[in-house]
């Protein structure tokens, strides 16, 4: 049975002429690469624009066309709002919202079926609405996903659409084709899930960081001191990334590592963090498990995984006699030396019932003294840069 499948097979793809055949395979090829770069530029993108982003760019390349849009239903789910776009004017990105079931957009939302339009002059249905197009081809596919594959499934799943994906004017000056109404459609399918996906794993994100962001204002109930520390760290953190170039997903990491930094001491007695003298050996053993009770906190929670070495890093030297685990300058990374500097900064210039605040220029003389030694060169001097061009080192 088998191998009369396999004959019956042969003789099926030797009735095709051996051009349309080629043509054909030579098309999928061309469909399995291009949903192949799809699905990896979709992977790598960090947060819900950049993914956003991400698709509409592959959607553009894979079809040929030269402008579109992205359009998102909002929190109401009767309109649509465009989120990114392309050769459309920003007045109209910014104002534009349709209404679902009007309008070409509104109806593939409605409906849930892709809109291939070639000549919208012909168009049976939407040629009444010729003089409201610039570009004579376009496709309009609805982004839709089944509920069953998101990260977490949802109980008597079903499809939903969240949006519309719109591509005009193809490159070649000519019309859009079923082959690019099915690439475009395959693409928005995937685009869809990851889309729903994101604003899940955002939406977890937020939960936690509300949670995180709570318990930085209990440790800063405890002590005083430290009031506002995590947002001017965070701040200074995110300057200083910049200035050094950082990549979009390192830099990620290095913030929310930042806005997480001190948690540890959550479990610290207040008698000890707000002791106004010298601590004793006992209570300086126990200062110093902070980074560690915090990675400890973190190493449950998946989105925060990257950032769990910022955190437990912050109090590292580049000479390896920091804490807790003694690194030194090859092994950390521009994200815990740039948080190195960053903390030391702003410890400096604050309140400590031990001590008053440095001056400017006593901060300058501690870091340009300890680079090297503690901290880095390149991050000092992007401080100073910094410094410079808004005439202070702390905010």
């Amino acid at each position: 049975m088998l191998q009369l499948r396999g004959r019956d097979a042969q003789e099926r793809d030797e009735a095709v002429p051996t051009g349309k055949k080629d043509a054909a395979q030579g098309s999928m090829a061309k469909e399995l690469a291009g949903l192949y770069q799809v699905s990896e530029a979709i992977s790598s993108a960090v947060g819900r624009d950049e993914l956003l982003n991400m698709i509409f760019r592959m959607a553009l390349i894979q079809t040929g066309a030269t402008r579109g849009s992205i359009l998102l239903k909002d929190d109401t789910g009767r309109y649509l709002r465009i989120v990114t776009a392309v050769g459309l004017d920003e007045e109209i990105v910014s104002s534009v919202r349709v209404r679902v079931g009007e309008g070409i957009a509104g109806k593939v939302a409605a409906e849930g079926k892709p809109v291939l339009v070639t000549n919208i002059d012909e168009h049976p249905e939407f040629s009444k609405l010729a003089r409201n197009y610039q570009d004579k081809s376009f496709m309009s596919v609805p982004l839709e996903y089944d509920e069953s594959v998101l990260s977490v499934p949802v109980k008597g799943s079903q499809s939903r659409v969240i949006g519309v994906l719109n591509v005009h004017r193809k490159g070649t000056g000519g019309s859009f084709s079923e082959d690019d109404l099915r690439l475009l459609c395959i693409l928005a399918n995937q685009a869809a899930v990851s889309i729903e996906n994101a604003r899940f794993l955002d939406d977890l994100e937020n939960t936690y960081m509300n949670a995180f962001g709570s318990m930085a204002l209990l440790l800063e109930a405890k002590d005083p001191y430290t009031q506002g520390h995590t947002e001017r760290v965070t701040g200074l953190c995110d300057e200083l990334g910049r200035a050094l170039d950082m990549d979009a997903q390192d830099l990620h990491s290095l913030l929310v590592g930042a806005r997480l930094h001190d948690i540890g001491k959550i479990g610290i007695h207040e008698s000890i963090l707000n002791k106004p003298g010298e601590l004793d050996e006992r209570e300086w053993l126990i200062v110093r498990e902070h980074p560690v009770l915090a990675d400890r906190v973190l190493a449950p929670i998946m989105f925060v995984q990257p950032a769990r070495p910022i955190v437990r890093g912050h109090h590292e030297r580049l000479d390896g006699k920091g804490y807790p685990d003694g690194l030194t300058e090859r092994e950390l990374s521009l994200g815990q030396k740039i948080i190195i500097v960053a903390d030391a900064c702003d410890a400096m210039s604050s309140s400590r019932s031990y001590r008053a605040p440095l001056s400017e220029e006593e901060i300058k003389e501690e870091l340009t003294a300890h680079t090297g030694t503690q901290f880095d060169a390149d991050v000092v001097d992007a401080l100073l840069d910094i410094q410079q061009m808004r005439g202070s080192l702390v905010v």
